[in-house]
């Protein structure tokens, strides 16, 4: 699956805006053959952009009914300023997660998109003249908090895509918390799978401290290797944060050795529990 835009599936998106079509309303106001606009309208409905319904003989092709598609419609509809292509053509959509919240240098955008460093620096370039996205002080980039509907849209993308990899990995999992390919979820079991492991309350577990659990927490990531002490304390303490187990361990933890404070407080960072790790630990 190709996570990832053409000009001509920009130009579907766009003209769906004003109303649904059918294959040959598009091709002939795209001027593209109709297998190619059929090639087109599956690989954006495999993305969650877009969905088909019959009326009558005639298939209909509409921006999705759910929160993604509304967040899409939104993105066009209020941004007639923006460059669609320029923003989300292309290998865009595989690299504007990475600048959410507190963004990431373009080396590590690179070494985890797989994609060259040189295409990182022209992608980020481009959307610094455009205003969609900024390098801050230390080489971190991040996307224009100005940019609202886009930040939501990319948010919405994150998630179909998640969810299209959870199923992939089990369909009972619920999903804790996520950002784009990497997510902390909860199942009835363990999975033994590829970039799947175990974490927060079962990682602890499993490396003999006391904390016992009736649900298995497992991490999916192309990122890490395997999850730290430091990382399953804070994952723990995100998944129940009223338990005062949690705490004691992270305590106990830290006198025995078992774990390192700057690296917790690192963990606490990327999960957005920053605070209430420092007061426990301060």
């Amino acid at each position: 699956m190709h996570w990832t835009l053409n000009e001509n599936e920009i130009g579907i998106l766009k003209l769906l805006v004003g109303g649904d079509n059918n294959i040959s309303t598009i091709s002939g106001n795209l001027d593209i053959s109709t297998s190619w606009t059929s090639e087109c309208v599956s690989h954006l409905r495999k993305m969650g952009l877009v969905e088909q319904s019959r009326t009558g003989i005639t298939l209909k092709v509409i921006l999705s009914n759910n929160i993604l598609g509304e967040s899409l419609r939104k993105l066009i509809v209020e941004n007639k300023q923006l460059n669609l292509k320029r923003t989300l053509g292309d290998s865009s959509l595989l690299i504007l997660p990475y600048l959410l919240s507190k963004g990431n240098t373009m080396r590590d955008i690179a070494r985890w998109s797989s994609i060259s460093y040189r295409t990182v620096l022209n992608y980020i370039g481009r959307w610094s003249r455009m205003g969609v996205a900024y390098r801050q002080r230390g080489g971190y980039c991040i996307m224009n908090p100005l940019m609202r509907d886009l930040k939501e849209f990319v948010i919405h993308f994150i998630q179909f895509h998640n969810r299209d990899i959870g199923k992939e990995i089990t369909g009972k999992g619920v999903i804790l918390w996520q950002q784009w390919e990497e997510f902390l979820f909860s199942n009835d079991k363990t999975i033994d799978k590829e970039n799947v492991f175990l974490a927060g309350p079962s990682e602890l577990e499993d490396l003999g401290l006391d904390l016992v659990v009736n649900r298995e927490y497992m991490m999916y990531s192309k990122r890490i290797d395997s999850i730290t002490p430091e990382e399953a304390i804070v994952q723990t303490i995100l998944i129940d944060p009223v338990n005062p187990r949690p705490r004691r361990i992270l305590k106990r933890a830290l006198i025995s050795g078992l774990i390192n404070k700057e690296y917790l407080l690192d963990f606490a960072d990327k999960y957005d529990i920053k605070k209430e790790i420092e007061d426990l630990v301060m």
